[in-house]
């Protein structure tokens, strides 16, 4: 005994989901299903599953099907029994149910209602009242609706306030200003890696949304509330609508001009890639509430009409802001701590060309930082390009002469001065090898110990050790001057109970009562020595 599983798909409708039959024959590619009430057996053939994925189509704002999976197999199952839960969505003829045991809110009703007649339902248990489960939430829900059936008037008061509640959330820009919180927390956290008109440039924009739009918001919603106790029915109150279009009329003006043009021509600028996207994907979120704030406000701002109003609202709730859209340049918004935007646009653009051209990430060919120098100091020089942090000699040979042409072109069609090479100062040469460690010879035959020679020469004690001990292998010094006859006895004992000349060794075996600058300095000696 089998049961179906799915509706038959084809024009014939022989088979639902749930009906019961035996199987007569089966074949590699057929089941031949008698089902109890027909003529003929039906002959089952494998059937299709998809796994689909509905979404809105960006043009046609229509709910479109994507298949993202199938399977292939018949559509039928042994059906000696089945639970009630697996049951839900099933027809029967008949069936013999057991729900005495029933434990979930409803599962005695979705028993019963299985079976198309009375007469083909049989209980092999009886239903107490124990099984029979029913939601406190949902009884109590039904029992105020049947106690409080709805008249007229109620319905006309609730179309009124309805209408007041959409009017009230239309000039509400909290959702805005919390987008926009977001955002410049965004920036803050990564402050560092951005240019820091980005931060003055957002913060203004928040400033705006308060003083320009929320403040005003409240204020006008005071106006509102008061001409609804005039003439509650929106549609017809008059001096409420003449309000409603001056009200949209200017929000619509400040979103353009104080957000929309902003966002435009922002485009987040740093070298680190996953901080622009995090800035973009912040931006992206508070334009979709910009975009459909904007939208809303288009639709009364020549009136509020409740059915056209809805129908505005519910599409710019899915018409969301093509993504990928090319943005305007607009330096002059974007960057107010830059002497030279416009300058700082051309080396951009020159800097990601070059970068798709040898296929390299942008920052490999000029940070952001370096950008934003370039187009403050203007320099035009080999010498001045090397005072841009992030160019080293290896850029400047690549691109030096590119970049200085870009900056002298800029200038000259400004009408800017090209800032004067500075004279170089040469370098102090420095002292012909070997002089150093003769003028620390000559410093140490003077008296002087190796600290206070280190100090006058501004070098490392070490370095100065390094040189004395030099002098001391050549016999120039005496290695006295610098270790005492008790360290000098020490270590040489233990080279020759050692029979080695190591020096970790010998400071392991004598620990604290001597230095390693003093174990080199008689390691010296002894070479001399050796050597006489």
């Amino acid at each position: 005994q089998v049961m179906f599983v799915k509706n038959d798909p084809s024009r014939e409708k022989l088979f639902y989901n749930g009906k019961i039959g035996r199987i007569e024959d089966i074949d590699e590619d057929t089941i031949m299903v008698q089902c109890p009430g027909d003529s003929d057996p039906i002959a089952v053939e494998r059937t299709e599953w998809q796994n689909v994925k509905y979404f809105i189509d960006e043009e046609s704002k229509e709910i479109k099907e994507d298949v993202i999976g199938t399977f292939v197999q018949f559509p039928l199952k042994l059906a000696w029994a089945i639970t009630i839960h697996k049951s839900q969505g099933l027809t029967f003829e008949k069936a013999i149910i057991d729900a005495k045991a029933a434990f979930a809110h409803g599962q005695v009703y979705v028993a019963l209602s299985r079976c198309k007649t009375l007469e083909g339902l049989v209980l092999s248990s009886q239903i107490n009242q124990n099984s029979i489960k029913s939601d406190r939430t949902i009884s109590s829900v039904t029992r105020e609706i049947e106690e409080n059936q709805p008249t007229q008037q109620t319905l006309a008061e609730a179309k009124v306030k309805y209408q007041q509640e959409l009017l009230l959330d239309l000039f509400n820009f909290g959702t805005l200003q919390h987008r926009m919180d977001y955002l410049l927390k965004t920036v803050i956290e990564n402050l560092s890696s951005l240019d820091k008109s980005t931060f003055e440039l957002f913060d203004r924009m928040k400033s705006a949304i308060k003083t320009d739009m929320a403040e005003v918001a409240d204020k006008f919603k005071v106006q509102i509330q008061q001409l609804f106790s005039q003439t509650p029915e929106v549609e017809e109150n008059e001096t409420l609508q003449e309000r409603i279009q001056k009200a949209s009329t200017y929000f619509l003006e400040k979103i353009e001009t104080q957000i929309e043009n902003v966002l435009y021509s922002y485009k987040p600028e740093s070298d680190n890639k996953a901080i622009r996207k995090t800035i973009s994907d912040s931006i992206e979120k508070l334009n979709e509430e910009v975009k459909f704030k904007t939208k809303c406000l288009t639709s009364t701002s020549k009136g509020f009409r409740l059915k056209e109003y809805l129908n505005d609202r519910a599409k710019a709730s899915i018409d969301l802001p093509p993504k990928g859209k090319k943005q305007k340049q607009n330096d002059d918004l974007q960057f107010t701590n830059i002497p030279h935007p416009k300058l700082y646009s051309l080396l951009r653009s020159w800097r990601d060309d070059k970068s798709e051209e040898l296929e390299v990430p942008i920052f490999m060919i000029l940070p952001y930082k370096s950008l934003v120098q370039l187009a403050s100091k203007l320099p035009t020089t080999q010498s001045q390009l090397k005072k841009i942090k992030g160019l080293g000699e290896k850029k400047i040979k690549q691109f030096g002469y590119e970049i200085s042409e870009i900056i002298k072109t800029y200038c000259i069609d400004n009408d800017i001065e090209i800032p004067e090479p500075e004279i170089e100062t040469p370098k102090p040469k420095k002292p012909p090898k070997g002089s150093s460690k003769m003028l620390s010879l000559q410093m140490a035959k003077e008296g002087k110990t190796v600290k206070e020679i280190a100090n006058e020469r501004g070098m490392a004690t070490s370095t100065i050790e390094g040189h004395l001990a030099q002098h001391v292998a050549t016999g120039e010094l005496n290695v006295e001057q610098f270790v005492t006859p008790e360290k000098i006895r020490l270590i040489v004992d233990f080279f020759e109970e050692s029979r080695s000349m190591s020096i970790g060794g010998a400071k392991n075996a004598l620990g604290e009562k001597v230095s390693f600058s003093d174990i080199v300095f008689v390691m010296k000696h002894l070479h001399r020595k050796e050597e006489e």
